[in-house]
This record gives C-alpha cells, structure tokens and sequence, in this order.
C-alpha cells in the first residue's frame, strides 16, 4: 500500500465509529456503540460502570489475559 493510501486508510479508521463488546466475568455481554477512535480507556470505564452499576476504579479491561492499563490511552492504540 503506497503512502497516500495509507494515509486515507489511516484517516478513514481514525473517523469510523467504533463499537465495543465487554464480555463480563459472569459471562454477560454489554456492547458500547459509536465510539470514536480517540475515545480514552477512562471514558469507556466511565461508560461501561454507568451500564453495570459499578465505579469506574473498580473495573479492569483486559484483552485476552493481560489488562490494558493506562486510562489515558486511545481505542486506536
């Protein structure tokens, strides 16, 4: 892929709208739509406890078996 391309590639991902599934421990599923790529770690802590009922220091992302850590960190990182 050339160097243009990829950089209407790149932009075209930053601006689609992202949707994210959270598998809880109990194994129930809540699924946070039109996200931005430049939606923070933090704000789907805040988005994800106010689903659930639970604060957001209380929750820990993880990705398979190792948590993503960092609430200042991007959906696109």
């Amino acid at each position: 892929m050339g160097r243009d391309a990829r950089a209407r590639h790149d932009e075209a991902l930053a601006q689609a709208p992202l949707e994210l599934t959270v598998t809880r421990v109990g194994g129930q599923e809540v699924t946070l739509r039109d996200l931005a790529s430049s939606t923070t770690l933090g704000e789907v802590k805040v988005w994800l406890g106010e689903e659930i009922g639970a604060p957001p220091s209380a929750l820990s992302l993880l990705a398979g078996n190792e948590e993503v850590v960092g609430d200042e960190r991007t959906l696109l990182e």
